[in-house]
């Protein structure tokens, strides 16, 4: 993974089997960050593991691993913020109730 593109690297990884330990497999997902400077220097990574754990601690062997280099766009692409993508639209304010208080005291005890 010394490639300056940036790269996913999946790899299956397989436990060691033992007294009290057996087979385990798993897979970890390593995937390429941008970090706060703009270069690709973080690593995000998920590890799933099936089977049963039996005793601790367990250790893994890499089976096979699996690269795949990205596309990277030339032009800079157009982000939107995760909040601005996902939210609901913005319901109006609620009108004042004419004779009712605006703000309400809430206090709990607990």
């Amino acid at each position: 993974m010394s490639s300056p593109l940036p790269e996913v690297a999946e790899l299956h990884l397989e436990g060691e089997r033992t007294i009290g330990r057996p087979a385990l497999a798993a897979r970890l997902l390593l995937l390429p960050l941008h970090s706060n400077n703009g270069t690709r220097d973080l690593i995000l990574g998920c590890l799933a593991a099936a089977g049963e754990i039996g005793r601790a601690p367990r250790r893994f062997d890499i089976a096979r691993a699996v690269e795949e280099r990205l596309v990277v766009p030339q032009a800079p692409v157009e982000t939107v913020p995760i909040i601005a993508a996902f939210a609901e639209p913005a319901a109006p304010p609620p009108r004042p109730v004419p004779g009712k208080p605006k703000l309400r005291l809430v206090h709990s005890v607990d």
